[in-house]
């Protein structure tokens, strides 16, 4: 029997964060294992930003990902984008490649299995996404972080890599999470009700994301105003109640800490894959949702006041958000690579896991 030696993996996580940390803390769960693991990712500011404030470093790929400067697709930055995965694959010569989800991913995922390489998946939203629909059938394992609401060639639920969350001594903050892509109903709400909040419930604090104190709003200590947070965890650990959109990296977070929320989906996002998450954590007891679009303007102030108001629901939803996530994503993803690089060297099949969803 050939030796068993640790993979190499190469881990595409780009576009945003949703994609970017969940890649970076599977590459170091999978480092942490004895495995070698490198990222990739383009050079846009976003990513630029993600990747500093992690302190993680990665194999720059600018790619076009097939779209033209008018946005439609351009057969010339397909083939140079599929042209620069593969210089990439031959540089690094991985033994599978993980695709963290979005469109960047797909010139490595067709680059990868041209070059007779494994590819993997991973789809962190309830509702799959278009690029997961289409290459699933190409990948080994499709890694899911939900139950899906659709579905999944080659599916494997085993929940979202995330961040470890230190406990916190006390929980006395309410955070508005709005400085993500399309937060600033979220932000503005903040700042909205920030002064309310602490006036109502002495010894909170407010921390919003993503605003700036409102004018001629007088100075108060115990209401913070920040641009970007680089520890969301830590902040979550701390939070008596948080309001957020309701992306899938969002989820985890929130179920890392046990934070109670209130979930207000983003109306635009692809496929209303929000709106799947917050009716997914919604349904667990884990989260109260908004419908920013269909529920009155007062709604989500509404919510919010009542959480406060009630301590013990608050805290029940709280433990809720932790059943949300599975207990040990990157372990689960892990061991299903292995076992698929080991089948492929010794000509056998790779065990199929009792969790794996058939459609």
């Amino acid at each position: 029997m050939p030796e068993r030696r640790a993979p190499r993996l190469l881990v595409v996580a780009a576009g945003t964060g949703g994609h970017i940390v969940p890649g970076v803390v599977f590459a170091r769960a999978a480092r942490a294992s004895g495995a070698e693991a490198a990222l990739a990712a383009g050079a846009r500011p976003v990513e630029e930003q993600v990747y500093a404030a992690l302190g993680e470093e990665r194999l720059r790929v600018p790619l076009r990902v097939g779209i033209n400067a008018r946005g439609r697709l351009a057969p010339w930055n397909v083939a140079r984008d599929l042209a620069a995965a593969a210089r990439t694959l031959r540089a690094f010569r991985p033994d599978a490649v993980l695709s963290m989800g979005g469109a960047y991913g797909v010139p490595f995922l067709l680059a990868a299995k041209a070059m007779g390489l494994p590819v993997f998946l991973h789809e962190s939203n309830r509702r799959p996404g278009r690029v997961t629909r289409i290459f699933a059938r190409l990948a080994e394992r499709a890694f899911l972080g939900f139950p899906p609401d659709a579905a999944v060639a080659n599916a494997l639920v085993t929940g979202t890599p995330a961040r470890s969350v230190e406990p916190a001594a006390v929980r006395d903050t309410v955070c508005f999470l709005g400085g993500s892509l399309g937060a600033k109903r979220v932000a503005d709400a903040g700042a909205e009700l920030a002064r309310g909040i602490v006036e109502a419930h002495p010894g909170l604090r407010v921390v919003v994301l993503g605003a700036s104190a409102p004018e001629g709003s007088a100075a108060d200590p115990s209401i913070e105003f920040l641009p970007f947070c680089a520890d969301v965890p830590a902040l979550l650990a701390r939070s008596v109640l948080a309001v957020s959109r309701a992306g899938a990296s969002t989820l985890v977070e929130l179920a890392a800490a046990g934070a109670p929320a209130v979930l207000v989906p983003y109306p635009r996002a692809k496929d209303d894959h929000q709106r799947a998450n917050a009716r997914f954590a919604a349904e667990r007891g884990a989260a109260v949702m908004v419908d920013e679009v269909n529920d009155p303007q007062e709604s989500l102030e509404d919510a919010v006041r009542a959480l406060l108001a009630d301590p013990a629901r608050a805290a029940a939803m709280g433990a809720a958000a932790r059943t949300l996530n599975a207990a040990d994503p990157c372990a689960a993803m892990l061991s299903t690579i292995s076992q698929s690089l080991d089948a492929r060297r010794t000509g056998g099949a790779a065990t199929l896991d009792p969790a794996e969803i058939r459609r």
